[in-house]
């Protein structure tokens, strides 16, 4: 993540939590070293772990986590990603990259000598991170809800529906019970009040972030569903939900921000899917392909 990372961004991360680790080191608790020589080794959690999952990887409570760093400055987990965001997109943050003023950064970045090779390394390294995801066990857990899970909802809104349809297009043809939650009927009714013992919920979010998405996030938590949120690396409203987050860079230097990260993170989880399924998913291959042979949809196979 730290290679990945814009010029405004290592800067925060080395004046505001790396150099003051290191220059305080040796007054530090023992608690606090095991902390600090986690933040050392790996800067990018305080953009893709929650305060609960560092404090899992460190064997240390989370208000520990929150205690430390405020003792650096920050108010909490959340500041240290604002911070970060304004690093990157100035002081006013996301508002900054708004659609309206996208051109103007566009054609500044032109103008100071921008190259594609900046924006392939830091492409190369957003899908690194999501391959890298497939070894940790929130992973595990994700992969095991949408094999096994009765129910399967799926919602990305403007943007992010294309993500959306295409993760429910490949998932439906490998187990049943894949349902598109586009909201457009104003209501997730299907979502919110499905009886099913378990249901599987991924939402699908990046910048400008969606009111509705975070509304029926929230209602299917509180209904017992097992939610799952893919967004970019600035999306804080969704640890607020649950800890089923995975947070990718989106930000490679182009016109618009790049989901190529998230896409390869939701082929990934696809094809983890089919090997937990194992047998069954050729029986439910077999299934949809007689059914298409009925509609007579598909050129013939070359």
């Amino acid at each position: 993540m730290k290679g990945g990372l814009k010029s405004g961004q290592r800067e925060v991360l080395e004046t505001k939590v790396l150099q003051p680790l290191r220059e305080g080191y040796d007054r530090l608790t023992r608690t606090e070293k095991k902390l600090a020589g986690y933040l050392q080794s790996r800067p990018d959690c305080l953009v893709l772990e929650t305060a609960a999952t560092i404090a899992g990887n460190v064997g240390i409570s989370p208000m520990t986590v929150g205690r430390f760093l405020r003792k650096l400055g920050f108010d909490g987990l959340s500041d240290v990603r604002h911070q970060l965001k304004a690093g990157l997109y100035g002081p006013d943050g996301a508002s900054t990259w708004s659609i309206d003023r996208r051109y103007q950064a566009f054609t500044r970045r032109d103008k100071e000598h921008f190259s594609l090779q900046d924006s392939l390394e830091a492409e190369l390294a957003a899908i690194r991170q999501a391959y890298e995801m497939t070894t940790t066990p929130l992973w595990a857990d994700s992969v095991d809800s949408f094999a096994n899970a009765q129910r399967v909802f799926v919602s990305g809104l403007h943007m992010a529906r294309g993500l959306a349809l295409e993760f429910v297009s490949r998932l439906e043809y490998i187990r049943p019970g894949v349902h598109l939650a586009d909201g457009q009927n104003g209501h997730y009714a299907d979502v919110l009040f499905d009886d099913a013992p378990r249901v599987a919920f991924l939402l699908i979010d990046f910048y400008r972030y969606d009111k509705a998405t975070q509304r029926v996030a929230e209602l299917a938590k509180r209904r017992g569903h097992e939610v799952h949120i893919v967004a970019d690396d600035y999306c804080l409203w969704a640890h607020k939900v649950t800890d089923r987050v995975f947070n990718l860079p989106t930000s490679t230097g182009l016109y618009w921000h790049s989901t190529a990260a998230i896409s390869a993170l939701l082929n990934l989880l696809v094809n983890d899917v089919i090997r937990q399924l194992g047998k069954a998913v050729p029986k439910r291959i077999d299934k949809v392909l007689q059914a298409q042979k009925t509609f007579d949809q598909f050129a013939e196979d070359l």
